[in-house]
C-alpha cells in the first residue's frame, strides 16, 4: 500500500508510522523467540579472532571511527560458530552505538588458564554502575528503539557453550585444552 501512494497523499506519513511500528512489533517478536527457545550448540574448533575480524568488518565499512586488533597469533576455541557470530556481532554493534560516527573499538583475544578470553572495548562514554548491574538483564536497554534482549542472549549463549565445553570435556568427548 505504501509503495502505491504517491509521496504527495496526506495518508503518506500515517502508513510509514504504521509500516515503523510494524517492523519493530516484527524485531520484538523476532528477539523474544531468539532469547526464549532452548539453545542446541554445534561445538568445534573455531578461530575465535577470524570471526571477530569478520564481524568488525561488515558494520565498520560505513563508520568512521578506527578498529584496532590485539592479538599475536590466531586464538582457538570451542563454540559454536554461528552462534558465537551472533554474539560478537551485537556487541560489536552496541560498542559502535555507543560511540556515535567516530571513536576506537579494540578488538582482543588471548587464552587465560584454559579458556579464550574475548575484549571488545570501546572509547563510548560508558555506563554508570546501575546500569552495568542490569546490563545483561532481559528487556533492560537504554536505547530508545531497543528490545533490551541482546546482550541477555549474548550472555545466555556464551553461558552455554561454557556449559557445553565443560561437560564433554568431563565425559571424554573431548580432548585437548582450547
Amino acid at each position: 500500500m505504501d509503495e502505491k501512494t504517491p509521496a504527495s497523499d496526506e495518508k503518506k506519513p500515517a502508513l510509514a508510522a504504521v509500516l515503523t511500528g510494524t517492523a519493530r512489533i516484527e524485531s520484538l517478536v523476532n528477539n523474544l523467540l531468539l532469547f526464549s527457545r532452548n539453545e542446541e550448540y554445534n561445538m568445534s574448533v573455531v578461530d575465535v579472532t577470524a570471526i571477530l575480524r569478520e564481524e568488525a568488518h561488515l558494520p565498520a565499512y560505513s563508520w568512521k571511527g578506527t578498529v584496532e586488533f590485539n592479538w599475536e597469533h590466531p586464538v582457538y576455541a570451542r563454540a559454536d560458530k554461528e552462534k558465537l557470530h551472533r554474539v560478537v556481532a551485537n556487541t560489536i554493534r552496541n560498542a559502535l552505538e555507543a560511540m556515535g560516527e567516530e571513536g576506537t573499538l579494540v578488538l582482543s583475544a588471548g587464552h587465560e588458564n584454559r579458556w579464550a578470553v574475548v575484549r571488545i572495548e570501546d572509547t563510548g562514554p560508558g555506563l554508570s554502575g546501575e546500569m552495568r548491574e542490569h546490563l545483561f538483564e532481559p528487556f533492560h536497554t537504554t536505547k530508545v528503539d531497543g528490545t533490551g534482549l541482546g546482550l541477555a542472549y549474548c550472555k545466555k549463549v556464551v553461558t552455554g557453550m561454557a556449559v557445553q565445553s565443560i561437560s564433554q570435556t568431563e565425559t571424554g568427548q573431548t580432548r585437548g585444552r582450547f
